[in-house]
């Protein structure tokens, strides 16, 4: 079997592989690749040959580039089979009523061929042996037997012509009338298949008519809404008319203005932050140096008043006083040191240790006598540092400060830097305040454009936020959702407009409320039939209308056959009606003349026993046919068993039409003329027979069957599905089955012992 299924580059499908089991259901919607799938199964199975039209399709549908390959379990399992053998035999397809396909080089179908190879012994045919002995007995030499009968034949010849022409004559009237009889049944059973059209007709105009009121109340409903949502839609544009035209461009022109304004309002108050911080810091300055100027003034005060009183005390007499100059004396002492010290060093004795004391208390004398130096002035050093001490307690009890001076000339120096510090703290604080009119000036000139620019932005706000409120917004943004709903209402406004334009053309209606009322007439006519919108379907109204227009031409056609027959009737009994006369008395009188010409030819008649050896041989093969047509037979009517219990299958010859089905009844009915779910069960179970017996001894075959339950209902699909499992279980063989009714694999599921590989495409 077919253990793998490898789609390399076939159709849809690229390096995709598919793991096929004994008993396969592949399922899938349509267009899913089942149709793909078999095809790919029978370039896998079959050799390939372009010039026949089977690979013809297959090149013009997938192209030369097509790949697909089976893997085989066993490796060496894999089946030589015929394309015309595959797509006549093993491949099986739903609706087909026939098994021709495709001829075979005899001028048959395959299966018919393959099944004659079976059936009969050595292929031999009970025609082609009939004419092989008939040329044995046929010569035509003197004294043959021919030769002999030619002088009784010459004489029989006119004889039986004459009778040929009599009996014809009366095996018209026969004929017809027989015809006749044939003509009323045929025509009784053209009338009951009409009748079981006619039902299905009533059946499916009422499926339609149930259908077509579902779906025009659904549409009437849909046309209702759609008015009623067209309504609101434009009485909302009328409500939203301001919406109709973007005025954005206006509003942000204010815009623009009232930010270019509050811009140039935002720079006249950074101004005047300026202004202010720099007047302010100016007035701080200002204070700062008044408080300077006071305290420099106190002190300059109070060192004029001292100026005073050390002028006074500078007037006094003058004197000669000595005044000690201490680097004089430092220096003096230092080298008495020096020299006491090296003296001790040197001389390291006592002696030298008491001169060396006696040369450093000489070098004391020395230096304070040497740093004496005379000095003239009116008040002696002790009274000028008492005075000068005064003067410093007077200074800090009038300014608070500390007097750093301690020499006259440094007083008369720090009086003069109290008086110049004064000054100057005068002169800045007049400066300053000189200052003071201009930036207070700048303040107020600051101010005023601050206040123009301030009134100007906020006119310019006041005339934006008007434009807005006018339009009922409050900012920009809900004026553009409004402006975008707008549309979105106009187009929705427009699509409605469009199918409400397109039902009034449809139930011609003159306008809009004619349309409404029209569609609630038309619904309420519905809804009182007892029309449910829920069941509206128009794909499935449009299938059935299909199938509706198909079975009506199928009545049409049945009712041309009827009339036909009813002219071949009314023909047949004319022919019927016609006189026998004379005629049974002229046909004894030939036949006797015959039967003298026959005594005459006994003992050729004796001769010809070859002949009727031959046609003993004849008859024989002709019987072991009819026991193999028999037995196929049984073979069928067993495989329906599971789903026509009361049937017989019975088969005439090779050629499929001529098989028929014997009801409980006993009435046996062509294939041809069978339901289309029986006749399928029966050409299903018919072709596995013949699957089989074509095949013989060379092994089973994988049988695979594209929708073979199309026109079965659940029951007889089920049936079906159980004769595969019971053929599938028996022979082995297997099963590949391609469908897009899921219930299939549920159903295979469930039978005992059936193992099913399910495959989703």
């Amino acid at each position: 079997m077919i253990r793998r299924l490898r789609l390399i580059n076939f159709g849809k499908f690229r390096g995709c592989d598919l793991e096929l089991g004994p008993f396969t259901v592949i399922q899938g919607a349509n267009e899913a690749g089942k149709t793909t799938v078999f095809d790919a199964i029978f370039e896998s199975l079959c050799k390939r040959n372009d010039t026949r039209s089977a690979w013809k399709r297959l090149l013009e549908r997938y192209g030369d580039e097509r790949q697909a390959s089976a893997v085989w379990e066993p490796e060496d399992a894999r089946p030589a089979i015929d394309e015309s053998e595959f797509l006549e035999i093993f491949a099986i397809r739903g609706g087909e009523a026939a098994v021709n396909a495709l001829s075979g080089d005899k001028g048959s179908s395959a299966w018919a061929a393959a099944a004659e190879n079976s059936l009969l012994n050595a292929g031999l045919n009970p025609a082609r042996l009939a004419a092989a002995l008939e040329a044995r007995t046929t010569s035509n030499a003197r004294d043959s037997f021919n030769a002999r009968m030619k002088k009784i034949k010459t004489a029989a010849v006119e004889a039986q012509a004459r009778l040929d022409e009599l009996e014809a004559k009366r095996g018209a009237i026969f004929a017809a009338e027989q015809q006749s009889a044939e003509l009323e049944r045929a025509i009784a059973a053209k009338r009951a298949e009409l009748d079981e059209i006619n039902k299905k007709l009533a059946e499916f105009k009422g499926k339609v008519e149930e259908l077509t009121g579902a779906c025009r109340l659904s549409e009437a409903q849909e046309g209702i809404k759609a008015l009623r949502e067209l309504k609101e839609a434009r009485d909302s544009l009328e409500i939203r008319k301001d919406f109709a035209k973007s005025e954005i461009g206006a509003y942000r022109a204010l815009k623009e203005r009232e930010n270019e304004a509050t811009g140039r309002a935002l720079s006249a108050a950074a101004a005047l932050r300026e202004k202010e911080t720099a007047a302010a810091a100016l007035k701080k300055a200002v204070a700062d140096l008044e408080a300077r100027e006071s305290a420099l003034r106190k002190r300059r005060e109070t060192a004029e008043a001292l100026k005073a009183k050390l002028a006074a005390y500078a007037s006094g007499p003058d004197q000669i006083m000595l005044v000690p100059h201490m680097p004089t004396r430092a220096g003096v002492w230092f080298a008495g040191a020096a020299l006491a010290a090296f003296v001790a060093w040197s001389g390291g004795n006592t002696a030298a240790y008491i001169a060396s004391a006696f040369i450093f208390a000489g070098a004391v004398w020395a230096g304070v006598k040497i740093s004496l130096k005379p000095m003239l002035a009116g008040h002696r050093p002790e009274e000028m540092t008492r005075f000068i001490a005064g003067l410093a307690a007077e200074w800090k009890a009038g300014t608070g400060e500390p007097m750093t001076a301690a020499k006259l000339e440094e007083v008369r120096g720090f009086f003069a830097d109290a008086e110049a510090a004064h000054r100057s703290a005068a002169e800045a604080l007049a400066a300053r305040k000189a200052e003071v009119a201009p930036a207070d000036g700048g303040i107020t000139a600051a101010t005023e454009e601050l206040k123009d620019r301030d009134g100007e932005a906020k006119s310019l706000a006041g005339k934006a936020e008007e434009w807005l409120r006018s339009r009922g917004c409050a900012s920009e943004n809900e004026y553009l959702d409004k402006l975008a709903e707008y549309i979105a209402l106009a187009g929705k406004a427009e699509n409605l407009a469009q199918r409400a334009a397109v039902m009034r053309q449809r139930m011609s209606a003159s306008s809009d409320e004619d349309l409404k009322d029209r569609l609630f007439d038309e619904k309420e006519a519905l809804e009182r039939k007892g029309f449910d919108p829920e069941k509206a379907d128009r794909k499935e109204l449009e299938r059935l209308e299909k199938r509706l227009a198909a079975a009506a031409e199928d009545a049409r056609a049945r009712d041309r056959e009827l009339l036909e027959l009813g002219k071949n009737l009314e023909v047949a009994r004319a022919a019927a009606g016609a006189k026998l006369e004379g005629l049974p008395e002229e046909i004894g009188r030939l036949r006797d003349e015959l039967a003298a010409g026959g005594t005459e030819t006994g003992e050729i008649e004796e001769r010809r026993a070859a002949c009727l050896l031959a046609a003993g041989v004849f008859t024989r093969i002709a019987e072991t046919s009819s026991a193999a047509f028999k037995q196929l037979g049984k073979e069928v009517t067993a495989a329906l068993a599971g789903a026509l219990p009361s049937a017989a299958a019975e088969f005439a010859d090779f050629d499929a039409a001529s098989a028929s089905l014997t009801d409980a009844g006993g009435a046996a009915r062509p294939v041809g003329l069978l339901s289309a779910g029986t006749r399928d069960l029966f050409m299903l179970a018919a072709r596995v027979a013949l699957a089989r017996k074509a095949r013989g001894e060379d092994g089973p075959v994988p049988l695979v069957l594209d929708e073979p339950f199309y026109t079965l209902d659940p029951e007889r699909a089920r049936a079906a599905l159980r004769l595969l499992a019971d053929f599938h279980k028996t022979s082995g063989w297997q099963v590949v089955i391609l469908t897009k009714d899921p219930a299939i694999a549920a159903e295979a599921a469930l039978i005992d012992g059936l193992r099913t590989t399910i495959i989703d495409l």
